[in-house]
């Protein structure tokens, strides 16, 4: 059996209490002894906020603060972040890159800092392959675009894989182990997702005899699909669902201190614990277990229908 945590959307840049967040992931690992643990991107700000490609009024409203701010305390917390985790588990920790972190840094710094092999690789682990995509690219013209500090708002486009690492799936799945993909995006067809997710389902279902299970964030929400033989896994973010700049939430009790801190609260659904899940793989069979928040408030907001909710469900699906 293999057994492993993940979690996806800290946004350590947003969120007011992102020590806290990952203090109970790391009491997650005392309990339940994962083999490693997955992190599926946007854990915050590997820079500062000094250097943009987006022009002002093409930035959303929490990337023109930020980059407002010209400050590095955002870079300088999630590398705090990121070494309080990194130094009180011990087990391996395999990330996947975000497009927010990416708003201000280049791939090669969140390379640097995450600590990664590649943007892309894969990992063996027993009987599982990981393997970990880079879906941060765009369309211009015909030409394949890396996300680079904030350039993506600039275009508006949807996110692809690209041709690279498209033949390189092709080769790293013919292999007798579980292929597990992570990626920040969704890869099954989504309006959030990669614009040419039927390409990857092409390729996927040339291999039919395989069961291939998907883990994705970016979305902020809790849903499974099942596509032909491919079984994609929304995972919840660790931290809240984003309303939108057109939409701000009452502030409840925060502090004008807290605000002046973390002004983009109001324009979030935060929950008041963080998520994240417990995944087994034994036998060809699935189970995740979830986490669940009882105390959010601003419920009304949420619609479970569409996966909105502050919970990541448990699930049992064969492979």
């Amino acid at each position: 059996m293999s057994r492993f945590l993940i979690f996806t959307d800290l946004h350590s840049e947003i969120i007011d209490n992102p020590e806290s967040r990952i203090e109970a992931l790391i009491g997650a690992t005392q309990i339940y002894k994962p083999d490693f643990i997955l992190n599926l991107g946007d854990f915050g700000y590997f820079s500062d906020t000094t250097m943009t490609l987006c022009p002002i009024e093409k930035q959303p409203v929490n990337y023109r603060y930020f980059n407002e701010q010209q400050s590095d305390e955002y870079f300088n917390r999630a590398k705090r972040l990121l070494n309080i985790l990194t130094n009180n588990v011990d087990v391996p920790i395999f990330h996947t890159i975000g497009n927010h972190d990416l708003d201000f840094a280049s791939k090669d710094e969140v390379i640097k800092h995450l600590h990664l092999p590649h943007n892309y690789y894969y990992e063996d682990i027993d009987d599982i392959r990981l393997v970990v995509l880079d879906t941060n690219y765009y369309l211009e013209d015909g030409k394949e675009i890396s996300y680079l500090r904030g350039n993506n708002f600039a275009t508006g486009n949807s996110s692809i894989l690209p041709q690279e690492q498209l033949r390189w799936i092709e080769s790293v799945i013919q292999t007798d182990k579980q292929v597990v993909f992570l990626s920040h995006h969704p890869l099954n067809p989504d309006p959030r997702g990669i614009q040419n997710a039927q390409a990857f389902q092409e390729i996927i279902n040339g291999f039919p005899d395989k069961t291939f299970v998907s883990f994705y964030g970016h979305k902020h929400v809790d849903t499974l699909k099942h596509i032909n033989n491919a079984i994609y896994i929304n995972i919840n973010s660790m931290s809240y669902f984003w309303q939108g700049e057109d939409t701000l939430l009452p502030t409840l009790d925060w502090s004008d201190e807290v605000l002046s801190d973390h002004p983009i609260l109001p324009y979030i659904i935060r929950y008041s614990d963080p998520l994240f899940a417990v995944v087994d793989i034994k036998d060809k069979q699935l189970t995740l277990k979830g986490r669940a928040n009882l105390t959010t408030r601003q419920m009304a907001a949420l619609d479970e229908e569409k996966g909105i909710s502050d919970k990541i469900s448990d699930r049992k699906v064969s492979l």
